[in-house]
This record gives C-alpha cells, sequence and structure tokens, in this order.
C-alpha cells in the first residue's frame, strides 16, 4: 500500500502543532499565518481525500474520515476560523469555505460543522463576508457565522452558502435522500432546519441587509416522508422581528412555500397530517402569517398573499375525512393587496372552500366553518370594514362584497344547504344574516349609505331578498316558517326607509317598495310592517313619495292584502302621510287599498273567511274603516276629493257595501249585522259637498240604495236608513241641496222608494 503525504507549510505554520494519521488515504494541508492547528485522521479505509488551505492567524481544522471514498475540502481565510469534519461510511463528500472581509484587525471567526453517517452524502459550507460581534437577542446567533451540518442516512444533499456577517445556519437530516440549499446573503440571518423522513426537500434563500437588530430568521422541521419547503427572504430590516418564518410538517407529502419581501414579516406554518399544501407570500411590511392544518389524511390547501403592510393572516383547517380519504379536506385562499388588514379563517371539516381578498386597509374578517362541503368568498375593497362569518352545518353558500368604508357584516350559517349574498357598495352599513335551518336563500344588497340590514331565517326553504338605495334606512325581515318568500327594495334618491317583515309559517310571500328606483325628488320616511302567520298568504306594499306608513297583519291562509300607490306621484306636493292598516284574521280574504294622495287613513279588519274589501283613496284628508266580521262579505270604498270618511261594518255573511264620494266633506257609514245584505251609497258624482248617509241593516236579505248628487249636484243632503228586519228594499235618491231623508223598516218584504230634487225637502218612512 502507497501512502502520500504533502506538507506545504511556512516556519511558523511548521512550528505549529499538526498530527496526521492516515492509512492509504491522501491529505494535502497548506498553512499560512500562526497558531494554526490541524488534526485529520483519515482510518479504517482506502480512498479518503481531505485538502485543508489556511490562511491567517489561529484557524483550526479537524477532519474525521472513515469509510471508502470520502473526500473532504476545507478553505480558511482570515483569523480564528473553525472547520470540523467527521464522516464516517463511504461516498461522502464535504467542502468547507471561509473566508472574512477583515484584515488581522480584531477577531474574525467562522465556525463550520460537518457530521456525516451513511454513504453518497454531500455537503458544500461557503462562509464569506465581515464577521462582526454583534449578538442576536432572541436567536442563536453568537456574532458569527456558524454553519452545522450533521447528515445520518444515504444520499444527502446540503449546499449552504452564507455571505455577510453574523449569519448562523444549523441543518440535520436523518434518513435517505434528503436535500437542503441554503443562501443567506446579508447580516443577521439565522436557519435552524431539521428533516427526519426520506426525500425531504428544503431551499431557504435569505438575502438583504437587515440593520439595527433586525434578523431574518428560518426555523423548519419536516419528520414524515416527500416533504418540500421553501423560503425566500428578501429585504431590508429596521427591527429586531424581520422576516421570520417557522415550518413544521409531520406528515408525508407536506409542501409548504414562502416569499417575504420586505420588514418585520413573520410566517408560521404547521401542518401534521399528509398531502397538505400551503403557500405565503408576503410582498410588504410588517405582516403576520399562521397557517395550520391537520387531519387524518390531510390534503388541505391554504395559499396566503399579502401585498401590503402591517397584515395579518390566520388560517387553521382540521379535516375529518368521513367521506372519502382521497379528497381534498379544507381548502383556503387569502390575498391582502392593502394595509393593516386582519384575517382569521378556522375550517372544521371536509371539503370546505374559502377565498377571501382584501384590497383596502384596516379591514377585519372572521371566518369560522365546520361541516362538509362549505364555500364563502369575502371580498373587501373598501377601509375600516368588518366581516364575520360563521358556518356550521353542510353545504352552506356565502358570498360577501365590500367596497366602502367602515361597513359591518354578521353572517351565522347554522344548519345545511343555506345561501347568503351580501353587498355592501358604500359606507357605514351593517347586515346581519342568521340562517339556523335548511336550504334559505338570503340576498343582501346595500348601496347607499347608513343602512341596517337584517335576514333571520329559522325555517326551511325560505328566499329573504333586501335591496337599500336608500340612506340612513332600515329593514328587517324574520322567516320562522318554510318556503316563505320576503322582496323589500327601498329605492334611490329617499333616506330612512323602514321596513319589517315577519313570515310564521309556510308559502307566504311579501313583497315590500318604498321609494322609486329611479331618479327624482326624495322619497323620505315610510314605514312598513308586514306581518304573516298563516300558509299561502300574500302581501304587497308600495309607498312613493313621504312619510306614509303601511301595516299588514295576516294570520290565517291564503289571505291577500295589497297597500299600494301609497302617495303615488313622487315629488308631487302634498302626496304623503298616508297610513294603511289590513289586519286578516281567517282564510282566503282579500283586501287592497290605494292611497295616491295626502294625509288618507284606511283601516280593513277581516276576521272571517272569503272577505273581500278594497279601498281607493284619491285627494286628501280622506279616511276608511272596514270591519268585515263574518264570511263572504264584499265591501268597496272610493273616495276622490279631501276630508271624505266611510265606515262599514259587516257582521254577517254574503254581505255587500259600496260606497263612492267624490268631493269634500262627505261621510258614509254602513252597518250589515246578517246575512246578504247589500247596501249603496253614492254621494257627490256629480258635484257637490257635506253629504251625510247612514245605513243600518240588522236582518237579512235587505237592500239599500243611496244617491246624494249622483246624477246632479247635490250638497248638504242627510240620509238615515234602518231595516231591522228582512227582505226588505230601500232606494232614496236627493239631486239639490238640504235635503233630508229616514226610511225604518221594521218587518219583513218592506219597500221604500224616496226621490228627493231641489231645495230643502224632508221625508219620513216608517214601516213596521
Amino acid at each position: 500500500m502507497k501512502k502520500a503525504l504533502y506538507l506545504a507549510v511556512s516556519g511558523m505554520a511548521l512550528a505549529a502543532s499538526a498530527s496526521v494519521f492516515a492509512q492509504n488515504n491522501t491529505s494535502i494541508i497548506t498553512q499560512s499565518g500562526t497558531g494554526q492547528a490541524i488534526d485529520v485522521d483519515q482510518t479504517a479505509g482506502s480512498g479518503n481525500t481531505s485538502d485543508i488551505d489556511q490562511s491567517g492567524a489561529d484557524n483550526e481544522v479537524d477532519v474525521t474520515q472513515a469509510g471508502a471514498d470520502s473526500l473532504s475540502d476545507v478553505t480558511q481565510t482570515g483569523n480564528d476560523a473553525i472547520a470540523t469534519v467527521s464522516q464516517s461510511g463511504s461516498d461522502q463528500s464535504s467542502t468547507i469555505t471561509q473566508s472574512s472581509a477583515y484584515a488581522a484587525v480584531g477577531t474574525n471567526t467562522a465556525v463550520a460543522a460537518v457530521s456525516q453517517d451513511g454513504s453518497g452524502n454531500t455537503s458544500d459550507v461557503n462562509q464569506s463576508g465581515g464577521f462582526d460581534t454583534f449578538t442576536n437577542a432572541v436567536g442563536p446567533n453568537t456574532g458569527s457565522p456558524v454553519a452545522s451540518v450533521a447528515q445520518n442516512g444515504a444520499d444527502n444533499i446540503v449546499d449552504l452558502d452564507q455571505t455577510g456577517s453574523s449569519n448562523f445556519a444549523f441543518l440535520s437530516q436523518i434518513a435517505d435522500a434528503n436535500t437542503m440549499t441554503v443562501l443567506q446573503d446579508g447580516t443577521n440571518t439565522d436557519t435552524l432546519a431539521s428533516q427526519t423522513g426520506n426525500g425531504n426537500t428544503l431551499f431557504v434563500t435569505q438575502s438583504g441587509v437587515s440593520a439595527g437588530g433586525g434578523i431574518a430568521w428560518v426555523n423548519s422541521s419536516q419528520s414524515g416522508e416527500g416533504n418540500g419547503a421553501n423560503v425566500v427572504q428578501t429585504g431590508g430590516a429596521t427591527g429586531i422581528f424581520t422576516q421570520v418564518v417557522t415550518l413544521s410538517q409531520s406528515g408525508d407529502d407536506n409542501t409548504a412555500t414562502f416569499a417575504q419581501g420586505g420588514t418585520d414579516n413573520s410566517a408560521n406554518v404547521n401542518q401534521s397530517s399528509d398531502g397538505n399544501s400551503s403557500g405565503v407570500t408576503q410582498n410588504g411590511s410588517g405582516s403576520f402569517v399562521i397557517v395550520a392544518q391537520d387531519g387524518p389524511f390531510g390534503f388541505g390547501s391554504s395559499v396566503v398573499t399579502q401585498n401590503g403592510s402591517a397584515n395579518t393572516t390566520t388560517v387553521n383547517q382540521t379535516g375529518f375525512d368521513l367521506l372519502s380519504a382521497d379528497a381534498v379536506t379544507n381548502t383556503s385562499t387569502v390575498t391582502q393587496n392593502g394595509n393593516g388588514n386582519e384575517i382569521t379563517s378556522a375550517q372544521v371539516g371536509d371539503e370546505n372552500l374559502s377565498t377571501i381578498t382584501q384590497s383596502g386597509s384596516s379591514n377585519d374578517i372572521l371566518l369560522t366553518s365546520g361541516g362538509f362541503g362549505n364555500t364563502s368568498t369575502i371580498t373587501q375593497s373598501g377601509n375600516d370594514s368588518i366581516t364575520d362569518l360563521l358556518q356550521d352545518g353542510d353545504d352552506n353558500i356565502s358570498s360577501v362584497t365590500q367596497s366602502g368604508s367602515t361597513n359591518e357584516i354578521d353572517i351565522d350559517q347554522t344548519a345545511s344547504g343555506n345561501t347568503s349574498t351580501v353587498t355592501q357598495s358604500n359606507n357605514n352599513n351593517d347586515a346581519f344574516v342568521i340562517q339556523s335551518n335548511d336550504n334559505n336563500t338570503s340576498t343582501l344588497t346595500q348601496s347607499a349609505s347608513t343602512n341596517v340590514g337584517t335576514h333571520n331565517q329559522s325555517g326551511t326553504g325560505n328566499t329573504a331578498t333586501g335591496t337599500q338605495r336608500a340612506t340612513g334606512s332600515d329593514l328587517t325581515t324574520t322567516q320562522v316558517g318554510d318556503d316563505n318568500v320576503a322582496t323589500v327594495l327601498q329605492g334611490t334618491v329617499s333616506d330612512n326607509q323602514s321596513s319589517i317583515v315577519t313570515q310564521i309559517g309556510s308559502r307566504n310571500t311579501a313583497t315590500v317598495q318604498q321609494g322609486l328606483d329611479a331618479t327624482g325628488p326624495a322619497d323620505d320616511d315610510n314605514v312598513s310592517v308586514v306581518e304573516q302567520e298563516g300558509s299561502d298568504n300574500i302581501a304587497v306594499v308600495s309607498q312613493i313619495n313621504e312619510r306614509n306608513s303601511a301595516s299588514i297583519f295576516q294570520t290565517g291562509n291564503f289571505n291577500e292584502a295589497r297597500v299600494e300607490s301609497q302617495g303615488t306621484g313622487i315629488g308631487v306636493a302634498g302626496n304623503e302621510d298616508n297610513t294603511a292598516t289590513i289586519t286578516q284574521s281567517a282564510d282566503n280574504n282579500f283586501a287592497s287599498v290605494d292611497q295616491p294622495g295626502e294625509d288618507m287613513v284606511a283601516t280593513i279588519l277581516q276576521s272571517g273567511n272569503m272577505n273581500s274589501s278594497i279601498s281607493t283613496q284619491n285627494g286628501s284628508r280622506n279616511s276608511v274603516f272596514v270591519d268585515q266580521i263574518d264570511d263572504g262579505n264584499t265591501s268597496l270604498a272610493g273616495q276622490l276629493g279631501a276630508d271624505n270618511t266611510a265606515d262599514i261594518n259587516q257582521s254577517g255573511t254574503n254581505g255587500s257595501s259600496v260606497a263612492f264620494q267624490d268631493g269634500t266633506f262627505q261621510s258614509a257609514t254602513l252597518n250589515q249585522s246578517n246575512d246578504g245584505n247589500e247596501s249603496e251609497i253614492d254621494q257627490g258624482f256629480s258635484g257637490g259637498t257635506n253629504n251625510v248617509a247612514e245605513v243600518d241593516q240588522t236582518g237579512s236579505g235587505n237592500l239599500s240604495l243611496v244617491q246624494q248628487g249622483f246624477a246632479a249636484t247635490g250638497s248638504d243632503n242627510f240620509v238615515d236608513v234602518l231595516q231591522s228586519g228582512n227582505l226588505n228594499v230601500s232606494l232614496i235618491t236627493q239631486t239639490g241641496d238640504l235635503h233630508s231623508a229616514t226610511v225604518t223598516q221594521g218587518s219583513d218584504g218592506n219597500f221604500s222608494q224616496i226621490d228627493q230634487s231641489g231645495t230643502g225637502g224632508t221625508m219620513t218612512v216608517t214601516q213596521n
């Protein structure tokens, strides 16, 4: 066996202590300076090679190679550099190069230690730059570049390059075919990585200048098989916490990608199951990201992108894999392009999907999703807005869009199959959606400012639509039963609208429009209240102009109530301050109120079945009251003019009452107590004022017709008809002024007819 030892040293180096023990190995050593120390021990093998070159003073090298075909190359330029290489196995290679930019003044130190146990391992460490005495307050940096590589396994590869000062890197690989590549360019950068498993890959790149005590620190641990982590940090620093990445992957086939460009960024990813993927990109400064993914089989995905500054994102995903172990569990995508935004996303369950985009500043999003197949999309492009979304169930869909400022959205979906869409495109709006049962749909749009919208759906299959294009308005829709539909529109160019819709039952429909959905003068301060308790009821409210009030109460089934054209004539002076109230407490009733004027009051009460009441008021200060207690009654009140009053009361069945009033100061009162009565009052159609007619029919089958100023002009006429029996007939016609007619029929089958013309006629008929 042939021994070869080549020594080229200076006189001072020969005086230094150097011991070399080799067996059929090759060692080449070059030393320049004083106080050098070399210890090379190559035993128990052949073909090992060690090449050492030291220049400067007080450098120290310790190389131990055991096995076959090992190669170690150490080059140190500067002072007080220490390199220790220990290789046990075969086909291993280690290259350490340490260089200092300082002159011989002061202490220049670089420490590199490599230990490889296995076969075919490769380690390359290159440390270059000025070495200072900076001490990191939070990291393991000791003031000098330190690199330590430990590989235990086969075919492991480490490539480390540090350029600058105060760098630190510690790498450990245990198992097979692991790969690490670390490049640190700048100052005060730290890397600590540990990979336990097979086929793990880690790429770390840290570049930039860190001043004033700043750091760029990467801490990574991968304990499964086939994990991959890629970290890139580029930028300067002004604070002590600058660009910190912490990664822990304990499952198999996990992938994490980091890219931070800026200062004071921090990212923390913890994936403890299999097949999770996470990507984080931060281009601004002062941002913070935490991602944690867990589950029996993993397959979760999280993508976070923050391009602004001072953004905070926290993503926590836990899958159960209840349906399929091969299915993707939870997916979260977060993008923040503004500044000072905060996002917290927690998804527990399987196949949940979340997409969040923030392009404004100082926005806050809290997302909590638990169950299976939930989908949420949140977009915030304004400032100072808040979104709180809870999904606790299966197959829920939620879409949120906020483009204004100082908006707030709170959505709770605690059942399954619900859909919620909220859009806010102005400022200072509040939206609240509660879906506590299944298959409900809620759509809430706020395009004006300072609105409050609330949808509460505790039944199933309900649909609620709210559109607020008015300023300072509020709407509340509550659906307790099933398959109800509620639509509320608060129109453009109006303020202070108020709508309350409550649906308790099934298949009820409510439609409310407040203000025209068009340009024009203001339509302000309208109030609408709709309460439906029963099934298959219909309620319609239309309010145009200002200060109108409409109330509809339905407690039976198949009822229909309409308050339409309330204040018709947008911007027309005087078309406002109308009040309409409809109460239906039985089944199959119909009521309609039309108020295209001002200061009108209409009250309709239907407590029987199959009643119909229509009231039309066109003018000002008209008042009508209709009370239908029993079944099958029909009433029609038409008032054109001012100060008309009609009072209709039918407590029997199948009664018919009609009152037409045109003019001013007219008054009509109709009372029918039993069944099948018919009465009609016509006042002032051809002209005339201050006509009064009263009809009281307490029997059944009675007929009364009163006409005052109907065919010709008549004013200040008075009619009083009382029919207490059955099947009585009373016909009264008054043409002219100041007439008075009184009819009393107390028995059955009576007939009375009065015609008055001229002025001041008086007629009294009594039939018993």
